[in-house]
């Protein structure tokens, strides 16, 4: 009945696995139009035109984005020629065949002819490498030149990978397979489980490589090309595959226009691609499935009585429709799991909207009570004509069914200490005020009784919050009581002053009461300033200011910044009696060779002289520190010896001279 064309029974059964239909992972964001906005705002420096390199990445992420580039295409085809009449780099070349692919404007025979024969030249190098071989097949593939004679490149690319596999060469090896014949790249199809083995897993959801964005998107896009060019389907997991989207989706926006060249290429070839998930023929029909990837998610995962319907947006990862025809889909709500309850099959058809992005059922028809909701959804390709396959098809996402509250039956009263019944409480109606003030002494007690219902449903219930806050009129202080929930399902709160005075601060006054209701499933919180009730406590305190109020609601002191002061200094007098008594050594040394009449007539100067009575000094200095190193005396002595050598020829030699000369 079926024939397998172009596998083994194994790759069948991997393949079979990577399509089923449980997810642990789901990815549910996009291309957005804030992110979309942001990508383009940085890019704007690309449009100086003083780098070729941003100019192309720019260019294809505008292309990508569906965006129109901001300046005249003439001035970057005008940028392009200067290039190309300028290098015959590989790199450059490699950018301005992109962007003149970008820009057909751009594009000319000439410009075609010239890359070409530049191209063709480089290949005379045998010593080129890998990163050079990438640039040279994807310039080729970039103008659609063909390579009659790709054993040079085969060479090439065996030679660099034996000197250096690393982890970027596979991935630029992975892309140069995609000029290769299929029998010379089978090879580095096996290799792409190495390269697998070395990704990084982050918190269990997320696959990246150790060069961060730009190698592992650079790696996962040449998987999919060398798969491409084998007719084979990657040997990537679908849990594999959601974590990569995961990292890519989760580095969002990037600043960088290289990194978003690369994130924008990896979404779109996960957005679209030719790669045959499986070939098979079942009676004749052949299902050529490629793997796409979309996203699902909810505008507004709240729900109510009022706003029943359920909506969520399916989209590929840029934000738009998966197909032209929303009838090529068929999205449906396959369970429904309240919190910590087991799921509830519902199998129910989500109808499409006008805009081909949202599909939309009613909750009425599940009868939701409120609570925390897991929807599963499954999306599947409902045209047997189209031949895509979603891999992400499955996906959960949260909502929360939120109700109304009323208060009802809402009771406030004074009544004495030792009374046991609440008979003549003041009834009130939310959101109303008690017209008259309520006095209590040390001798009675504030009873304060209600209700919360569904207003929907007219069931009592149970919130996380209710509290009576009381504040005084003057100080501001605020007391809160916690109101308790008792067995008939009312809350009731009692305050005794005759045990509740220390919480006070035994401050008497007039306080406001206000009734503050909160719940993670109510649609609005309450806040109802219900009364005015005046305190008089045994062991009355005068009213003083809330140093809690005082703190967070009144100025603070200026802040004084106090800077290092100078450290005092002795008045200039003293420092130049302290200067002369220092120096006086020094003048009467002076004054005393004057006495001695001493002739400095005669005094060589020279290196040596200098240099003996400058030995002579530091010998003389280091003598008083021959503790502390014995190595600058023994240098001080050798060179007031060898010196003062000197010296001593000199004078021996003019004595000799003076000897020599007639007498008169």
């Amino acid at each position: 009945m079926f024939k397998l064309k172009k596998f083994v029974l194994c790759e069948f059964f991997t393949i079979i696995c990577l399509f089923c239909g449980s997810q642990s992972i789901n990815t549910v964001t996009y291309v957005s139009p804030i992110i979309k906005k942001e990508f383009i705002l940085s890019l704007e420096d690309a449009w100086k035109l003083d780098d070729i390199a941003n100019v192309h990445y720019a260019t294809t992420s505008y292309g990508l984005l569906k965006e129109k580039i901001p300046i005249s295409e003439k001035d970057v085809c005008n940028l392009i020629e200067k290039v190309l009449s300028q290098t015959n780099s590989l790199e450059l070349l490699y950018h301005v065949t992109g962007i003149s692919k970008d820009l057909p404007t751009c594009t000319s025979s000439q410009l075609l002819s010239n890359v070409g024969k530049k191209i063709l030249e480089s290949t005379q190098n045998e010593n080129v490498g890998i990163e050079d071989l990438f640039y040279i097949t994807s310039t080729l593939k970039i103008i659609s030149s063909s390579v009659t004679d790709t054993t040079f490149i085969n060479k090439a690319l065996k030679r660099a990978l034996k000197s250096n596999e690393t982890l970027l060469n596979l991935a630029y090896s992975f892309h140069i397979g995609n000029i290769l014949p299929k029998k010379e790249i089978e090879s580095l199809y096996d290799k792409i489980n190495s390269v697998l083995s070395q990704v990084d897993e982050i918190n269990s959801e997320y696959y990246q490589f150790e060069g961060g964005l730009t190698l592992t998107s650079l790696v996962v896009e040449g998987i999919y090309k060398l798969s491409e060019a084998l007719n084979k389907a990657p040997p990537l997991t679908n849990i594999q595959l959601t974590k990569f989207l995961n990292y890519f989706l989760s580095r969002m926006p990037v600043s960088r226009p290289r990194g978003i060249f690369g994130l924008l290429q990896i979404l779109s070839k996960l957005t679209d691609n030719d790669l045959y998930a499986w070939d098979i023929e079942i009676e004749n029909l052949n299902f050529l499935l490629f793997h796409i990837y979309i996203s699902i998610n909810a505008p507004d995962n709240v729900i109510s009585n009022e706003n029943s319907m359920i909506a969520i947006r399916v989209t590929n990862l840029f934000g738009e429709p998966v197909f032209k025809d929303s009838s090529s889909l068929t999205v449906s709500l396959v369970t429904i799991q309240k919190k910590d309850t087991r799921a509830t099959t519902v199998k129910t058809f989500l109808t499409p909207l006008a805009d081909k992005i949202t599909y939309t059922v009613n909750s009425k028809d599940f009868n939701l009570t409120p609570d925390f909701y897991e929807f599963t959804f499954i999306v599947n390709v409902n045209d047997k004509n189209n031949k895509k396959s979603i891999v992400n098809n499955e996906h959960i996402l949260p909502f929360k069914y939120t109700y109304n509250i009323k208060i009802e039956n809402f009771q406030i009263g004074v009544i004495d200490s030792e009374q046991t019944s609440s008979t003549n409480l003041n009834k009130l109606v939310y959101p109303n005020k008690l017209k008259e003030k309520l006095n209590v002494d040390s001798q009675q007690r504030l009873i304060i009784k209600f209700s919360l219902k569904d207003e929907n449903q007219d069931k009592s219930m149970k919130v996380q919050q209710a509290f009576i806050k009381l504040i005084h009129r003057i100080n501001k202080n605020e007391v809160n009581f916690v109101c308790q929930f008792d067995s008939n399902r009312n809350f009731k709160l009692t305050i005794d002053t005759s045990n509740s005075g220390k919480i006070f601060n035994y401050i008497s006054g007039d306080y406001e009461i206000i009734l503050i209701i909160g719940d993670m499933l109510i649609s609005s919180s309450i806040k109802w300033s219900l009364a005015t009730i005046k305190f008089k406590f045994l062991l009355d305190q005068p009213v003083t200011q809330s140093e809690e109020m005082y703190y967070y609601y009144y100025p603070k002191p200026e802040i004084k910044h106090l800077f290092r002061e100078p450290e005092r200094r002795p008045p200039a007098v003293v420092s130049n009696i302290f200067t002369g008594f220092v120096l006086s050594p020094l003048l009467i040394l002076l004054i005393l060779w004057m006495k001695l009449k001493i002739n400095m007539n005669n005094f060589p100067f020279t290196l040596s002289a200098f240099g003996f009575h400058g030995g002579l000094g530091r010998q003389n200095l280091v003598d008083t520190h021959y503790s502390v190193s014995f190595v600058p005396l023994v240098r001080a002595i050798s060179c007031t010896l060898s010196t003062g050598s000197r010296i001593i020829e000199g004078e021996l030699q003019m004595s000799n001279e003076e000897a020599l000369l007639p007498t008169t």
